[in-house]
C-alpha cells in the first residue's frame, strides 16, 4: 500500500515478440494506471544494463531465436523521451505525466526516507 511501481523498458520482459517497440512499454503504462492508479506508477527504464539478450536467454530459458536486443524507440538512454511523448500522444494529462516521469518516485522516497 502507497508503492510506486517503475515500469521497465528491458527488451523481452513485456512482450515475446521479435520486433518489440516503445509501444509495448506504453500499454503496459495504460494497463498499470488502470490497474493501481496513476499515483503509484513510475518511469523504471534503470535496469538496462549488460547484455539483455543474453540476460533473457538465461532467465528465460529461451532456446529458440535471439530475443529482440533493444525496443523500437527506445534504442539508447538519449530516447527515454520517447516515453514522454507516448504518454501525451496517449492523451495523459500534464500532471499525470510529472507523476509518472518523477514526482511519484520522489514522494514514496521523502515517505520511507524521511
Amino acid at each position: 500500500k502507497g508503492g510506486v511501481i517503475g515500469i521497465t523498458a528491458v527488451p523481452n520482459r513485456l512482450s515475446n515478440d521479435p520486433e518489440q517497440s516503445i509501444e509495448c512499454v506504453l500499454d503496459h503504462y495504460d494497463y498499470m494506471v488502470k490497474l493501481v492508479g496513476v499515483d503509484h506508477v513510475a518511469i523504471g527504464t534503470d535496469a538496462s544494463i549488460g547484455d539483455m539478450v543474453e540476460i533473457s536467454r538465461v532467465m528465460l530459458g529461451r532456446t529458440g531465436p535471439a530475443p529482440a536486443p533493444y525496443l523500437n524507440g527506445l534504442e539508447s538512454p538519449a530516447d527515454g523521451k520517447n516515453i514522454i511523448r507516448g504518454l501525451i500522444v496517449r492523451g495523459y494529462s500534464d500532471e499525470d505525466i510529472g507523476k509518472i516521469a518523477g514526482r511519484n518516485a520522489l514522494a514514496f522516497f521523502r515517505r520511507i526516507m524521511g
